[in-house]
């Protein structure tokens, strides 16, 4: 399940981008939060009460599984405004593939090669498996950090995406601005 989250994080994070570029900040919020609750409440219904894998408690998982999806959504949304498509690229490769590499969800991260362990305690899906796994099996071993790690990666996003669009908007007036003097 955490790969599908982290992919569709990815996609909605890069089509949110391409779709709607005159889109304000806060709809993209909204749309943002929409889709994080939405797909954190359906992923743990699927692997609860569907499936049964997951002794967590629902509302944990789905936060948890919400802001992964946000926490990924939001650094790809960030990293295309930022610097275009080869930022949509350090996202896929940075997201997607270490950080489901160093995921933890098949093998413990002292398993990993040196340089890959620390990664799984600071990207988005290895935090958020460590964080289930702890309110599953361990006393919610993990829980905390995990939403504290989750977050920030959601705030930092935001925080880019709002300031590289607040000066792409204020260099496109000055632009417009110089156009209209000449």
């Amino acid at each position: 399940a955490a790969f599908g989250v982290v992919v569709a994080g990815f996609l909605f994070g890069l089509t949110s981008v391409q779709a709607g570029p005159g889109l304000s900040l806060r709809s993209r919020a909204a749309s943002a939060a929409v889709f994080s609750t939405l797909l954190g409440l359906g992923v743990a219904w699927l692997v609860q009460p569907v499936f049964g894998a997951l002794p967590a408690p629902f509302l944990v998982t789905a936060s948890v599984v919400g802001l992964l999806a946000l926490a990924v959504g939001a650094t790809t949304a960030a990293a295309h405004r930022a610097v275009g498509p080869l930022g949509v690229l350090t996202a896929a490769v940075v997201l997607l593939v270490f950080g489901n590499a160093t995921s933890t969800g098949i093998l413990p991260a002292q398993y990993l090669p040196a340089w890959l362990e620390p990664l799984a305690q600071v990207l988005p899906v290895g935090v958020a498996v460590r964080a289930l796994r702890g309110a599953a099996y361990f006393a919610d071993d993990g829980l905390a950090p995990g939403l504290l790690v989750l977050t920030a990666w959601v705030v930092a996003a935001a925080g880019l995406f709002t300031g590289v669009t607040r000066l792409q908007r204020r260099g496109a007036r000055a632009t417009s601005g110089a156009a209209v003097a000449s």
